[in-house]
C-alpha cells in the first residue's frame, strides 16, 4: 500500500497573504500522490509548512487561514501607530531626489545620522537592519498577539504544541535533529539569520520545547507590520534582549534549509511580475514602501540550491501587506498557486 507514495521535502518562500497561493499549491501537491516529508519556510511560507506538517489539507488549510480574518489588521491609524511613516514623509516632502533614492538615502540617513552613504552592501545591511529596531521602537502596526494566538489554536486542533511534537522528520546535514518543520528568523542584534527551532538552544530554549506558535511569530515579524519578538538572556552578570524579526529580511526564500537527505526537495517561491514603482505620497503607500525597502536586502543573487523543482508562483500586483483582499483575489492566488505546482514531476 505505501509502494506508491512519493515522498518530497518542500521549502517556501515568504510573503505576507500572498502566502494563501500555496494552498493551492499544495492541492495539487497531493492529489500528485505526493506525501510531503520535510518542510520549511519563511513568514508565510513557514504558516503553510507548519499547517501542513501539521497534517492539514489544501481544504483545511484554506478554512483555518479564513478564519484569520485578515481585516481585522486595520491599516487606517498608520501614521498614529507608525511614527517612522511620518519620519519618512517629512523627509520625502523636504527632499527633491527620486522617491527610489529618497529611500535609499532616509533609511542611511536614519541609521547612521551620516551624510556618508553606506560604503559596501555589508554596511548597507548592517546599517537597516540596526535602523529598523531603532524605528520600530517608535511603534509598530500590531504587536503581533493575534497571529500567534490563531496559529496555536490551529495547531493545537492536531496536537501539535511545541516542536517536540514535530519529531520524526528525515535528518540530514541541515535538519540534523530531523525536525518535520523548520524555519527563519533575523537576529538583529547579531545581525543574522537564525534557524528554528535548532537556534533557540543560544537563547537558553531546548529546541523541542520552542513552541511552534512562537517560531511563526518571530518568522512573520514583518518590521513595522508587527513589533520585534523580544527574547531576553542572562548573560555573565546581566540580561541581554536580543530583537527578532521577519526571516525574509535577509532571506525570502531560505533554500539552504533544506539538506541532501535523499529526498527530492521542490521550493515554491512567491513572485509579482508587476513591479510597482515606489509610491511616497500617501501613509498607505509610505508604509508599504517602507516595508518593501527592507525586505531580502541580504540574500545572494546566485545562492546555490538543491532543488529538483522550482515553482514560482504568479502573485500579480498583490502586496503581501494587502490585508483587504476580496474572495476573488484569494481564489486567483489559490489557482496561481496551483498552476505552479501542475508541472512538479520528480
Amino acid at each position: 500500500m505505501y509502494r506508491n507514495i512519493k515522498r518530497l521535502n518542500i521549502v517556501l518562500s515568504g510573503g505576507g497573504v500572498k502566502g494563501i497561493a500555496f494552498v493551492g499549491a499544495f492541492d495539487v501537491i497531493k492529489k500528485k500522490g505526493y506525501m510531503p516529508a520535510n518542510l520549511a519556510g519563511v513568514s508565510s511560507g513557514a504558516i503553510a509548512a507548519a499547517l501542513t506538517s501539521a497534517g492539514y489539507n489544501a481544504e483545511g488549510m484554506w478554512n483555518t487561514l479564513e478564519a484569520l480574518e485578515l481585516e481585522r489588521f486595520s491599516l487606517n491609524t498608520i501614521e498614529k501607530k507608525v511614527p517612522a511613516v511620518r519620519y519618512l514623509a517629512e523627509y520625502a516632502r523636504q527632499s527633491k531626489l527620486h522617491p527610489e533614492m529618497i529611500m535609499e538615502v532616509f533609511l542611511n540617513h536614519y541609521t547612521t545620522r551620516s551624510r556618508n552613504m553606506w560604503r559596501d552592501k555589508s554596511d548597507r545591511n548592517r546599517g537597516i537592519i540596526q535602523g529598523i529596531i531603532k524605528l520600530c521602537k517608535d511603534g509598530c502596526l500590531f504587536d503581533g498577539d493575534l497571529l500567534e494566538e490563531w496559529i496555536a489554536e490551529a495547531l493545537l486542533k492536531k496536537g501539535i504544541r511545541t516542536f517536540a511534537d514535530l519529531r520524526g522528520g528525515r535528518p540530514d546535514e541541515s535538519n540534523p535533529s530531523g525536525y518535520k518543520l523548520r524555519m527563519t528568523g533575523v537576529d538583529c542584534n547579531r545581525l543574522k539569520i537564525i534557524t528554528l527551532p535548532d537556534d533557540a538552544a543560544f537563547y537558553g530554549i531546548e529546541p523541542d520545547d520552542l513552541e511552534v506558535a512562537r517560531a511563526i511569530r518571530i518568522s512573520t515579524s514583518v518590521p513595522f507590520a508587527f513589533k520585534p519578538v523580544v527574547i531576553t538572556k542572562k548573560e555573565k552578570e546581566s540580561m541581554v534582549q536580543y530583537n527578532l524579526i521577519d526571516g525574509g529580511v535577509l532571506d525570502h526564500f531560505p533554500t539552504w534549509l533544506m539538506g541532501n537527505g535523499g529526498i527530492p526537495v521542490a521550493g515554491f517561491r512567491l513572485q509579482s511580475f508587476e513591479k510597482k514603482a515606489i509610491n511616497l505620497k500617501t501613509p498607505l503607500s509610505i508604509f508599504k514602501s517602507l516595508v518593501t525597502a527592507v525586505h531580502d536586502i541580504g540574500a545572494p543573487e546566485d545562492s546555490p540550491t538543491a532543488l529538483a523543482y522550482t515553482g514560482v508562483i504568479d502573485t500579480g500586483d498583490v502586496n503581501f501587506l494587502d490585508f483587504d483582499l476580496s474572495l476573488e483575489q484569494k481564489h486567483i492566488l489559490f489557482e496561481s498557486g496551483r498552476k505552479a505546482a501542475m508541472n512538479l514531476s520528480i
